[in-house]
């Protein structure tokens, strides 16, 4: 067995949300998620609520908002917010499908933060644990929920096209990648692996694609073994711009 120290760090990079879980993986290849996502603590979060009237003006699509998606979630979230959207991978557990979770993080202390976890599939909020100066800004993003399949063929790069200049490409650990627009449904995380180094993968919700760094030899190394046939050419694409 080796252990793996997972940095999920693109899902909220914008609220800036520590988000890296410890990850055993048996010989078999199974993975378990050893911890979750950080909330607001039990003495000061909101108990779960349906989404109350606010006054605050509707977000919609355009400039200043962005588009998260998962599986069949998706929501709009204004720049500036503090709040970002993505996957709940570090709360997932094995055999269930991943929830979409939405954190909020107090802009002057990363420990205070509220987090609500969507079904992925359905939209159900199936954990919620809000801070009452969230609640407003929370209940906002959630009334732009929409849940509907995803259309892959009119999908940004890298379904289709080529990455645009708005995407931004980052760099850690000796490997240099473009992050997908979040709209895509797809994202990045990090890791080190012991024995193994420093890695990064590229995820949607049935498909999971490597970039290791090898110190030692100084190249890089790329596995696709658990993508699925129909997102291959999709996560080859994406593999094509990673770079040393």
């Amino acid at each position: 067995m080796k252990s793996i120290l997972l940095g999920f760090a693109g899902l909220f990079a914008a609220a800036g949300v520590a988000t890296g879980a410890y990850v055993a993986i048996p010989d078999s290849g199974e993975e378990e998620l050893l911890q979750d996502l950080p909330t607001a603590t039990a003495a000061t979060a909101a108990s779960p609520s349906s989404l109350a009237p606010t006054s605050a003006p509707a977000i919609t699509p355009g400039p200043g908002v962005t588009l998260y998606r998962w599986v069949n979630l998706t929501v709009l979230i204004p720049h500036g917010s503090g709040i970002s959207a993505g996957p709940n991978f570090a709360g997932a557990r094995l055999g269930q499908t991943v929830g979409f979770s939405i954190v909020e993080v107090d802009p002057n202390d990363s420990r205070i933060a509220s987090t609500v976890v969507l079904d992925s599939e359905t939209g159900a909020i199936t954990e919620e644990q809000v801070l009452d100066q969230h609640r407003e800004e929370i209940d906002r993003v959630l009334a732009t929920l929409s849940v509907g399949p995803f259309e892959r063929s009119s999908a940004p790069w890298p379904y289709i096209g080529e990455p645009t200049p708005d995407l931004v490409r980052e760099t850690e650990g000796g490997i240099s990648w473009i992050r997908p627009s979040p709209s895509t449904g797809l994202y990045v995380g990090w890791g080190l692996a012991d024995p193994g180094g420093f890695f990064i993968d590229l995820r949607n919700e049935r498909s999971t694609a490597f970039a290791s760094f090898n110190d030692a030899a100084g190249t890089l190394a790329f596995d696709t073994s658990a993508v699925a046939e129909g997102d291959l050419p999709v996560f080859e694409r994406w593999l094509a711009t990673v770079k040393q």
